[in-house]
């Protein structure tokens, strides 16, 4: 009995001990973030020729997306810098080609933006942003018509990006931008080896985007911001 509460009592010291690294490493994390933010969006494609939003037309794509942010200058500086990086993801793809059925989900992972915001003092407050990071189509589904025959293919590609808008009252952020997206290689997962006519071997998913969201100043709920 002796040896199973030692036993016992060892294990929840390991656990305090695990428990009490786990927290230090959470705070040092959080040390780094002086904000974070959640977003959704709408996107509407450019110079697509193979894929759709829903319903046949360029625009409807939807989408949300989170983020943390590093200020770079403190808050008294005229022009307010910030580095962040996010997640992303975007939905809603259609086959142009008829014969073609399409499913999946472009994802921006990391994300990663730099911000200049003219500090006003007002109630509102412009930004401006570039960005670029990774995006990726993971094991993307599409169905050859008649048949339901199943393919899949994948790919990724470096993005790049501007963004300008406006910070508002409440926390809340509007911002418009454009994405440079060309996917120059599909790896494609075929029946019988080969590639069904029509069907693309690159896509180009450049897109205009209007996001909404909604910013945490984590650094004030934090206590570091005095």
């Amino acid at each position: 009995m002796k040896g199973r509460a030692c036993s016992w009592i060892v294990v929840a010291l390991a656990g305090v001990h695990s428990l009490a690294q786990a927290q230090f490493g959470l705070e040092r994390v959080l040390n780094f973030i002086s904000v974070a933010n959640v977003n959704t969006q709408v996107s509407c494609l450019l110079h697509s020729y193979d894929l759709t939003a829903p319903g046949g037309s360029k625009c409807g794509l939807r989408g949300f997306g989170v983020e943390v942010g590093l200020d770079l200058t403190p808050d008294t500086a005229k022009y307010l810098a910030q580095f962040a990086l996010g997640y992303g993801q975007i939905q809603g793809f259609k086959a142009r080609n008829r014969s073609l059925d399409v499913s999946g989900v472009m994802r921006l992972l990391p994300e990663v933006s730099l911000y200049l915001t003219r500090n006003t003092k007002t109630w509102v407050m412009p930004y401006i942003g570039i960005h670029s990071g990774l995006v990726t189509l993971s094991n993307w589904q599409a169905y050859a018509m008649p048949g339901d025959t199943l393919y899949k293919f994948s790919a990724s590609t470096l993005p790049f990006g501007a963004t300008a808008g406006l910070s508002l009252p409440g926390a809340v952020y509007f911002d418009v931008g454009y994405r440079y997206r060309v996917f120059q290689s599909l790896e494609w997962q075929l029946v019988r080896g080969v590639l069904p006519p029509g069907w693309p071997k690159t896509l180009s998913l450049s897109a205009v985007q209007a996001t909404a969201g909604v910013q945490f100043d984590v650094a004030a709920l934090t206590g570091r911001k005095k």
